[in-house]
């Protein structure tokens, strides 16, 4: 399955998706240079195994994310596979983003 990353220009190849279980989340950290951060939780819908290294990416309603992943499971870990660090909260993570003050949402950015 060939599939169009959102907001890049780039095809990727990937073997399928598989259904998530419940209560995983995508973490987006919104920073704009004059406001306040904010932090919006994006449901984990599948995951999208790609083709060459089996390496499962997020799926949700926006799409499949592949930069900046971080990712709350469901016992409250926040998991970076990508750099391969974890944080035991969300409150820990967002002191690692330097973002403590940011505000938070519970659904996807508007």
């Amino acid at each position: 399955m060939s599939r169009k990353l959102i907001g890049h220009n780039v095809n990727a190849e990937f073997l399928g998706e598989i259904k998530a279980d419940i209560g995983y989340f995508y973490l987006e950290l919104y920073k704009e240079s004059s406001s306040v951060p904010e932090l919006f939780f994006h449901p984990i819908i599948a995951w999208a195994l790609e083709s060459q290294t089996y390496c499962p990416y997020p799926v949700t309603l926006s799409g499949v994310q592949t930069e900046n992943i971080s990712i709350l499971r469901p016992d409250g870990i926040v998991s970076m596979p990508i750099s391969g660090g974890y944080c035991d909260s969300v409150e820990e993570w967002l002191t690692h983003e330097n973002a403590l003050d940011a505000i938070v949402h519970g659904g996807a950015k508007r």
